[in-house]
């Protein structure tokens, strides 16, 4: 049976899929990872996708797994693309939700932009802001404010360059896996549109687009993307 990959994003926690995890209920064996600069007891920092692929594949002992849906949000779908590269006969099937697959026009204003804002998010105050305009559970708040505070602007530095000059490996997306490709209908133009692009140009693609959603799908759209994932999984099996 198939075993679902979920991989959170950068600068949030497993806890993020709690709500998707609610929707599909115990039937489908599910894995929700961490990698570097993300954990509580971990002082490192994020490395890039990379990097991230490395640490989870280690914590999910690769090795001894078959038929895996990876699910990667976000930054996380770059990890998970990073782990298909380097671990194509594990995987079945990736989904990619929010995910930019394409390198982001005035990426170096951005990243220096979030090099200035960086000591904001490591303010509880703040944090508690972005986490209500990103629709994070009330459940779930405390987990994400200490998870901001956590995350050293180092991390949020690596993270943003790697992430805004992301591009995958055309091994992966040239693999004929299936693949399901998300975002939210108000989601930035760049990551739609690269994902549409993904999707024309991959044997077994298909985009989906959430209607109403932003760059919260798991969050706050969470029964859709556990309808998207049971597809998927059947396709598999």
């Amino acid at each position: 049976m198939s075993e679902i990959v979920l991989i959170h994003g950068g600068g949030v926690g497993a806890w993020m899929w709690r709500p998707v995890l609610r929707e599909l209920g115990e039937r489908i064996p599910v894995l929700t990872p961490s990698f570097a600069g993300h954990r509580a007891d971990d002082p490192s920092h994020y490395d890039g996708p990379v990097a991230a692929a490395e640490d989870v594949a280690r914590e999910i002992g690769i090795e001894q797994r078959d038929d895996l849906i990876v699910v990667g949000f976000s930054a996380g779908g770059q990890v998970a693309l990073e782990l298909a590269a380097r671990h194509p006969e594990r995987i079945s099937s990736l989904a990619l939700v929010s995910t930019l697959v394409e390198p982001m026009p005035g990426r170096g204003l951005v990243v220096a932009l979030g090099a200035l804002t960086a000591p904001l998010a490591r303010h509880a105050g703040f944090a508690r802001k972005q986490a209500a305009a990103m629709g994070v559970p009330a459940e779930d708040v405390e987990a994400y404010v200490a998870g901001s505070l956590a995350f050293s602007p180092e991390s949020l530095r690596r993270l943003l360059r790697t992430n805004l000059d992301y591009r995958p490996q055309s091994a992966v997306t040239l693999h004929p896996r299936p693949m399901l490709l998300l975002a939210g209908s108000h989601e930035q133009r760049v990551v739609r549109a690269g994902l549409r692009r993904l999707a024309a140009a991959a044997p077994d693609a298909r985009y989906v687009e959430v209607p109403g959603a932003h760059h919260d799908i798991p969050l706050r759209s969470p029964a859709a993307l556990a309808e998207e994932l049971r597809k998927l999984t059947a396709q598999a099996d």
